[in-house]
């Protein structure tokens, strides 16, 4: 009800495009029904679009679910899209996947208050504005945020279908290329668990793995010059000195003169000083790479450190809302301005992310110590491993830059690691009153 209220109720939410959309669009035979450049990037969410052309094969795994919605929305209207028909299928996989996430859950608290508890958390935090209103939009986080769940939902039931659990992590791995570090988990599962997985299945999955990954590659080199240029100037020499910033300019093999100006300053912004003079441009995307970056990081230890702290700061003094894209059409936002609702859990989960990290560790040794091991807990130990692979993986490729919007992923993975210390301390009072039930009946 939550969820159906924000995005179908008048006045509904949803996400602007920050120039994010041209992936799908074209794709899928949309464009804007407006060229005013405030009007379509950053400040309003737009619920419509033109229908421009016939759609295309997905060569995108986040474009599948936006292609099937075009279709049903074809069966109502004619040159005109309406994106409710997209939310619509967002909501229903979603609705599923929380359905089998509290129903998996519940297996470990006996006592109806206990579930109602633990209910009630689970809504107020994956019914939050932060998660979806990107399902009011052609984001790809809003796939990545329906497949955590799923991913979640069969990883803590008692018997798991390990078929199921692949295609989730699949789909969790491809919906985003800043996603492709998650694919570990389904090459570990298919090494662990191949006995047990329908080998037609297997390679059905891994024929579109091959397939995906070769278009999203193809993409991501495509815009590739943005999130160069920010991982080094608003990444590598965020936090450096001026005697540290012209030493990585050495170490990345940057002799021409003019790079400083850029640092701390984002690469889509008028008169971009490296994109204006030709002979920077071409210096230094012949000489830098990721992988040089990531030498860079190695070489200088103390910057690595700086700026990953600068980043733990930011993360931790900003709410986790999308602030920078409006999430109210034109029409429906307060004086014709950019409007964005807040809710509680986007507000706060900030400042209880590190308290819920360290708390979860404590839980996590502590319950390795004695030796109560569940499918939780199983779970809670990889987010705890993963959530700072996965940040530093973002720090490193992107810089210090959108951090709300690049950490979508990080602030899911608390917000499931607080839903399941949760759910581990229900289980831990369940195994008590066990215990002194036992007792009373024994006496």
């Amino acid at each position: 009800m939550i969820v159906g209220y924000y995005l179908f109720t008048p006045p509904q939410i949803g996400l602007a495009d920050s120039a994010d959309f041209g992936r799908i669009l074209p794709r899928i035979g949309l464009s804007h029904t407006t060229e005013i450049s405030q009007d379509k990037f950053f400040n309003f969410f737009n619920p419509y679009y033109d229908v421009i052309g016939s759609p295309k094969v997905p060569v995108n795994i986040g474009q599948v679910i936006p292609l099937i919605s075009v279709g049903v929305n074809n069966m109502f209207y004619t040159g005109t899209y309406s994106i409710y028909f997209l939310s619509a299928l967002y909501f229903s996989l979603y609705l599923i996947a929380f359905y089998l996430f509290l129903r998996n859950s519940f297996q470990y608290i006996s006592g109806h208050t206990l579930k109602i508890i633990f209910g009630i958390l689970s809504i107020v935090i994956l019914s939050d504005i932060m998660f979806v209103s990107y399902f009011n939009s052609f984001y790809q986080e809003a796939l990545f945020l329906i497949a955590a769940i799923y991913v979640v939902a069969f990883s803590v039931a008692r018997s798991i279908n390990y078929n199921l659990l692949l295609i989730a992590l699949v789909v969790l791995s491809l919906s985003k290329s800043q996603n492709i570090i998650f694919l570990i988990f389904p090459f570990c599962l298919v090494i662990s668990r191949y006995r047990q997985l329908n080998k037609f299945n297997l390679i059905g999955i891994s024929f579109l793995l091959i397939f995906f990954m070769f278009f999203t590659f193809k993409e991501q080199a495509q815009t590739n010059y943005a999130n160069l240029y920010e991982a080094v100037f608003l990444g590598l020499m965020h936090e450096a000195n001026s005697k540290e910033q012209k030493e990585i300019l050495a170490d990345l093999h940057l002799d021409k003169k003019g790079y400083l100006v850029n640092v701390k300053r984002g690469y889509w912004r008028p008169n971009n000083e490296l994109i204006d003079n030709k002979e920077l441009f071409e210096e230094f995307y012949s000489e830098v790479g990721q992988i040089d970056i990531i030498k860079t990081y190695l070489l200088n230890p103390k910057i690595f450190f700086k700026t990953a702290f600068s980043g733990v700061r930011l993360l931790f003094n900003n709410p986790a809302q999308p602030e920078h894209l409006g999430n109210y059409s034109k029409e429906e936002s307060f004086e014709g301005e950019k409007t964005v609702v807040q809710t509680p859990w986007g507000y706060v989960v900030n400042y209880l992310a590190l308290p819920i990290y360290f708390g979860a560790l404590l839980l996590s040794l502590i319950d390795f110590r004695q030796k109560r091991i569940i499918k939780p807990d199983i779970l809670i130990f990889t987010l705890i491993l993963f959530i700072p692979v996965v940040y530093l993986a973002i720090l490193i490729a992107g810089g210090i830059n959108d951090f709300v919007k690049h950490n979508l992923s990080v602030y899911y993975m608390i917000s499931f690691l607080f839903l399941l210390c949760n759910l581990k301390l229900f289980e831990i009072g369940r195994k008590k009153n066990r215990i002194e039930i036992n007792r009373n009946i024994r006496c």
